[in-house]
């Protein structure tokens, strides 16, 4: 029979009444720039992580997500036309306009457009106060003003149908469109540009050097393209090469024509191009080893006599963003990236995450609910890899890290970094040679003891450090080969449940030392295999988790699984695998235990959360539901004291707020608000300061009782201001009285009640 304590929460929070308890937030790195535009007061960037505004007049920064206004946060182009309106496309098709003195709105129609199979938004153009958007599927001409969509040309001359446009040009009374397969140009006076008649098309075989054409512009008269293999001029007649431009210079990705010159970029340059075809570059070169590897240009703007520049690691301008002739660049402060491949809250409230392994790492950050503070190679002499793979609350506030081939990382509460590794640390392993180590899980005991998984090493799989720095390593004799070890979680009794990604353990492998840490001769080692006929009824296990009652989650690439008693790990329970509660077949990804002990599961389809007996869905989020930034979940963090769900993907976190805090021990003062409280107008009225598994009572003040209504389970419940009979409570003043399971335990405060 269910146990009564799961009774409460399953009941509680149906998943209608769960999605609709807090706000999102969405967390980006917004240094990953696409493009550019200037307005009167200050500059739009449209990256990989959102919109942000740098105005002129103070450096300060607005940051725009899809929790704030945006349809999407990848977005690739953006516009500020005459009127001052703000105009951001994205890759899915999203349209979204911001009027001056307006909110954000969406025009969905392109992103809605299914028989377009690509919808990317690539550049925009203005003329006649008319909006032209370079798509994927060719051109779309729409008025901003009146919000509605004239013609759409997606049939360019002999091109073939709905060749993407990647750029727009204007001249003497043509419209001049870069195309990925050449150049097409017709005259904006036809009658019908949506005959294919009506336009002209240059390919290579009229001596482009590439069909890619990415950017177009004009100078001295001459029309000038940028492509994926250089610079072509159209001198009237015949298309000429304009290669090398730079010293390393390929590709051309954007230009700004004036009267006198044309400015351009390619990856690594800003270039000028003179009338008379001479060329310059302005600046320093991105090649240069003073810039971190792989930093590239993608954009530029002019405002007067000041260029703009994007880039992968944010905005620089010319000449102004220059300081001794190397290229400064600023973005919005923000974490390194938007990879969050494992994450934890430390003893001090701060969120941790590291972000990514074989080389596209970026390093590890934090977050205390304000601002974000990176630790890379380049921000810190200690830090000298930037694959951080894991990462892991220690003891004294510190945070632990593991990374794919240089060992571990520890950030002291004070600031400082140290570092462990075989460089440093005799005996630690690594391979080949003990020089490349890598890590897989952290965990640390109830003795300050911090616990290491070392992947690829059968001789030294485990390493602990103990709370007077010394190390020590332990292993399987049974295991053979150099197993991969991933996550890593203790349970009451001691035992270190590890994931063993390959090898005939393939599955957990449970350690356990019985208390005594120097004693090898009683270190037990169990295995509960993975396989369909094995234990675990699953090919893969993928993270590992013990929850408040002691219970060991196992998540699987085919469901979830439950051992109810760790002392018989080889019975293994089958989880939310009945016709209420089904997600047999689905990978789990990661797994998350809440103050309340429900368990939020990371997939490859959203975020699952269930109650904490695992009878019931009690919440289900995707991009298609919610505003999460995407559906492949990496990592997911409950922060204890505030209650929020931090959701780690590779495209950003996001942030949902739950009523799910830590509870108090015992009652000292219940907090209400607002005060006064409006039903009508006021979502519901939450009370905080609860202990664990509390209920609460609404009472008036002849002692009459209102309401009675059970709680989450943690700090925060809520009351919607209305009677056990449904009506509204009456204006007034109501006492609040909550009290603990068994009744011991009472805490009281008031709130005004306006119903009006």
């Amino acid at each position: 029979m269910l146990n009564p304590r799961y009774l409460v929460l399953v009941l509680l929070v149906p998943f209608t009444a769960l999605a609709q308890v807090g706000s999102w937030q969405t967390y980006t790195s917004m240094k990953d720039i696409r493009a550019v535009a200037v307005a009167d007061n200050g500059i739009w960037a449209a990256t990989s992580g959102g919109v942000f505004f740098e105005s002129f007049a103070d450096g300060s920064y607005q940051r725009y997500t899809n929790t704030n206004g945006l349809a999407t946060i990848d977005v690739t182009a953006i516009f500020v036309d005459a009127a001052g309106n703000v105009i951001v496309g994205a890759s899915s098709g999203a349209l979204n306009i911001r009027k001056p003195g307006a909110d954000w709105i969406t025009v969905p129609d392109i992103q809605r457009s299914a028989d377009k199979p690509r919808r990317g938004i690539n550049r925009f153009r203005e003329i006649n106060g008319a909006l032209y958007i370079a798509t994927d599927f060719g051109i779309v001409v729409y008025d901003v003003e009146k919000n509605e969509f004239g013609d759409t040309y997606t049939r360019l001359g002999e091109l073939t149908f709905q060749t993407p446009v990647n750029d727009i040009f204007f001249r003497n009374g043509e419209i001049w469109a870069a195309t990925d397969a050449g150049i097409a140009y017709a005259s904006l006076s036809h009658p019908n540009l949506q005959d294919p008649n009506a336009w002209n098309v240059f390919t290579r075989d009229d001596g482009i050097q590439s069909e890619k054409i990415i950017c177009i512009g004009e100078v001295g008269g001459e029309i000038i393209v940028g492509t994926d293999q250089g610079l072509a001029l159209y001198d009237g007649s015949q298309w000429l090469a304009e290669t090398p431009l730079g010293k390393y210079e390929s590709a051309i990705y954007s230009m700004v024509s004036t009267q006198d010159a044309l400015y351009l970029v390619g990856q690594w340059e800003l270039i000028k191009v003179n009338p008379g075809r001479g060329t310059q570059g302005l600046g320093d070169n991105l090649f240069d080893a003073f810039y971190p590897s792989q930093t590239f240009f993608s954009d530029l703007a002019l405002d007067g006599s000041e260029l703009y520049l994007a880039s992968n690691l944010g905005i620089s301008s010319y000449p102004g963003g220059m300081q001794n002739e190397r290229w400064v660049f600023t973005s919005p402060n923000g974490p390194n990236s938007s990879q969050f491949l494992s994450m934890s809250v430390d003893g001090n409230g701060l969120l941790w995450s590291a972000s990514g392994r074989d080389g596209k790492g970026f390093g590890a950050y934090s977050f205390d609910g304000r601002t974000w503070e990176n630790y890379t190679a380049s921000s810190n002499d200690i830090i000298s890899f930037n694959d951080f793979v894991s990462t892991a609350p220690g003891p004294d506030g510190s945070a632990w890290f593991g990374t794919w081939g240089k060992g571990v990382y520890r950030r002291n509460a004070d600031g400082s970094v140290d570092h462990f590794w075989p460089r440093t640390v005799p005996g630690y392993p690594g391979i080949p040679n003990d020089t490349f180590a890598i890590t897989g899980g952290i965990v640390t005991d109830m003795d300050d003891n911090v616990y290491i998984c070392h992947a690829g090493n059968g001789q030294r799989m485990i390493g602990r450090y103990s709370p007077d720095g010394t190390w020590r390593w332990y292993n399987d004799p049974s295991v053979t080969g150099n197993p991969d070890l991933g996550g890593i979680a203790i349970d009451e009794f001691d035992n270190k449940w590890i994931v063993v990604k390959n090898g005939f353990k393939r599955g957990l492998l449970i350690f356990n030392e019985n208390r005594t840490l120097d004693d090898r001769s009683d270190d037990s080692w169990t295995a509960v295999p993975a396989g369909s006929e094995r234990p675990i009824l699953a090919d893969n296990v993928t993270s590992v988790a013990v929850d408040k009652f002691g219970d060991v989650w196992v998540g699987t690439n085919v469901g979830i699984r439950t051992i109810f008693d760790p002392t018989e790990p080889e019975r293994v329970t089958r989880t939310c695998f009945n016709t209420r509660c089904n997600i047999e077949g689905q990978q789990i990804n990661c797994i998350a235990i809440d103050p309340v002990n429900n368990k939020w599961l990371g997939t490859p389809n959203g975020v699952i959360v269930l109650s904490e007996d695992g009878s019931s869905i009690i919440g289900q989020y995707t991009t298609e539901n919610s505003p999460l930034v995407d559906n492949e979940v990496t990592s997911i963090t409950i922060h204890p004291e505030t209650g929020v769900a931090y959701i780690g993907t590779n495209r950003g976190l996001s942030a949902l707020s739950t009523p799910y805090q830590q509870p108090q021990a015992t009652f000292d003062e219940l907090f209400v608000y607002p005060n006064p409280f409006k039903p009508k107008e006021d979502e519901r009225l939450s009370i905080q300061g609860l202990v664990e598994e509390s209920s609460i009572k609404i009472m008036s003040v002849s002692g009459n009782l209102v309401a009675e209504i059970p709680t989450p389970g943690g700090n925060i419940g809520f009351w919607d201001g209305r009677t056990s009979a449904g009506d509204w409570a009456p204006s007034g003043v109501y006492y609040i009285v909550g009290y603990n399971l068994d009744g011991s335990e009472v805490a009281l405060t008031k709130v005004a009640v306006i119903n009006q």
